[in-house]
């Protein structure tokens, strides 16, 4: 990876960290705000793993269960606060 490409994925990185933190300081957050927090939390779990790591020349099964495994943190993680909010 080239410096060009590791400084706009840097910088995808920041905006959308500044998206989910101006989105969780938001009162009583309803579904949709948790629900963007999550994604971008799920897209950057990937731009780190992809790129920074190095795991997209890996590819195959090591890749799929590392993506599985962030995608079922993050859904346990949704579901404890949809059963909090109940």
């Amino acid at each position: 990876m080239n410096t060009r490409n590791a400084t706009l994925i840097w910088a995808g990185l920041l905006l959308l960290t500044l998206l989910s933190f101006s989105l969780g300081e938001v009162p009583n957050p309803g579904t949709w705000p948790l629900m963007v927090i999550g994604a971008a939390t799920l897209i950057k779990g990937k731009l780190v793993m992809d790129y920074f790591m190095g795991l997209k020349a890996v590819g195959g099964v090591f890749l799929h269960v590392l993506t599985g495994w962030l995608v079922l943190v993050l859904g346990l993680y949704q579901w404890r606060l949809e059963a909090r909010t109940e």
